[in-house]
């Protein structure tokens, strides 16, 4: 970047077709990445303990990998163009603007503006009911209630249907409506804890995907791993042997074709295909593409 011929107005004038996505921190020119912009647009604020406001960093970079689907957007639509119109693109995505959107259209800023800032309540579900409870033998389980229809299930499987139809009449709330099982969710999860406290994580799991909860476990990476290792883990999963690394977990695209994931490959090493381009693409002969290896102008190759 910052290289005069690297512009979209250079590249334009020797090819007006040109299509050119740049992915930067800043709208302004300015540099960020994943974690400084988490933390600029108050994310790392509502992540953590309710216990203090501290912020906590996010450890997936959520931005990092929307900008890149973005960006896939952008180029597949400046593609499209470009074979209706023949029109080149200059495409600019900012890592920050990506962030500052993504909250915007989640209604986070007008919630702000009405309501002032969120509280923080660790692993409560905001808006709804949802939290984690600890099972007898060390385990944890997340359960989440957004329809009156999960919400129902919990209660069957938990057996707490009558202690809670007595709390919803001594507070004058219908729990059905999950802004009321937000409001009192401490009291919620109250009543619920000792059931999950007096059973394994087998026994409970059991119980709440026969009842039809919306559950998970919480578990490690290397849970997964195992998985795969053991061939149990989704079908998405995969390996691939990487020149120069070895075998690698690796995955298929989420994206499945006819109900059938697509093929897998190695991630190609730098240049791997610059001779294919030339030739396939700008129609280079092996000779003119040989001189511009012998000049420098192409990096060698092992």
């Amino acid at each position: 970047m910052g290289r005069p011929w690297l512009t979209h107005a250079a590249l334009a004038e020797r090819r007006p077709d040109a299509i050119r996505v740049h992915i930067g921190g800043r709208a302004d020119g300015g540099p960020a990445v994943d974690y400084t912009v988490n933390s600029e647009v108050g994310v790392t604020d509502l992540t953590g303990s309710g216990e203090n406001r501290t912020p906590v960093n996010h450890v997936l970079p959520a931005w990092d990998i929307i900008a890149g689907q973005a960006a896939t957007t952008a180029l597949l639509a400046a593609l499209r163009r470009r074979d209706r119109t023949g029109a080149g693109s200059n495409v600019a995505i900012a890592l920050e603007d990506i962030a500052i959107t993504g909250i915007a259209n989640l209604g986070w800023l007008t919630e702000v503006r009405e309501r002032g800032d969120r509280p923080r309540h660790g692993n409560f579900m905001y808006g709804s009911f949802g939290v984690d409870f600890e099972t007898a033998d060390g385990g944890r389980v997340m359960i989440v209630a957004l329809t009156p229809r999960q919400w129902k299930a919990l209660l069957a499987a938990t057996g707490t249907e009558a202690v809670v139809a007595a709390i919803e009449q001594a507070v004058g709330e219908d729990f059905t409506d999950e802004a009321a099982r937000y409001v009192h969710r401490q009291t919620l999860a109250a009543v619920m804890r000792p059931w999950f406290a007096e059973r394994d994580l087998q026994a409970a799991g059991d119980a709440l995907t026969d009842a039809g909860v919306l559950w998970s476990r919480y578990r490690r990476m290397s849970d997964l791993v195992a998985d795969f290792e053991a061939g149990t883990a989704s079908g998405v999963l995969a390996e691939v042997d990487q020149p120069g690394i070895g075998p690698v977990v690796s995955a298929h695209s989420p994206i499945r074709e006819s109900g059938k994931y697509g093929t897998t490959a190695a991630a190609p090493a730098l240049g791997a295909d610059t001779d294919a381009v030339l030739a396939g693409v700008l129609g280079l002969s092996a000779g003119e593409i040989g001189r511009l290896h012998d000049a420098g102008v192409l990096a060698q190759r092992d």
